[in-house]
């Protein structure tokens, strides 16, 4: 493999030492592209999600290269699941699971319409819903969403962007809720 390798870690000691796990696998399909940007998370059922940007080794102006990949590990990492492509064109992604157990994937878009968007997933995220943009930006620098829940169920989406007519990107927030997203 290559120095993008995504590799799984675990520690038994809070992070003093780190002994290997194993090597998360790519789609055939994406195996030539650069891997970078993992963020996983452990559901309410156990199992481990993770989601992976992967882009073609272009020119940063090609906006078509994003994608984002999952796998899930049944078995605290030890193996993983063959990748699932999921067809959004943006990066890098960041995972979430709701009080109410649907698990929210956000991710930047900087293609037409450009913008902050999401996708929920009610089944543990084997299948999603369609992307929706919660917040629309007008400059190609923008990205990076984490969101959070707030006490009432609504979610709290921060990235960076920039202002208009700002020289520097600063950082930005939407807040919405799961009947926004289809």
């Amino acid at each position: 493999r290559t120095i993008h390798d995504i590799q799984a870690y675990v520690s038994y000691d809070e992070g003093v030492t780190w002994k290997f796990r194993s090597q998360i696998p790519y789609p055939a399909a994406l195996e030539n592209d650069l891997q970078s940007e993992p963020y996983a998370i452990k559901l309410g059922n156990g199992e481990i999600l993770l989601a992976v940007r992967s882009e073609k080794n272009v020119s940063p102006s090609d906006k078509e290269s994003l994608k984002i990949f999952l796998t899930r590990s049944c078995d605290d990492g030890k193996s993983w699941s063959e990748p699932q492509i999921l067809n959004v064109n943006g990066a890098p992604p960041h995972l979430l699971q709701h009080s109410s157990g649907a698990i929210i994937l956000a991710y930047s878009s900087r293609k037409e319409p450009m913008g902050e968007y999401v996708r929920v997933s009610y089944d543990n995220g084997k299948t999603w819903s369609k992307d929706t943009c919660i917040a629309p930006v007008d400059f190609w620098d923008h990205g990076y969403p984490t969101s959070v829940e707030l006490a009432n169920g609504d979610l709290l989406t921060t990235y960076y962007g920039r202002c208009d007519g700002d020289d520097y990107n600063s950082i930005h927030s939407v807040r919405w809720n799961l009947s926004e997203v289809e």
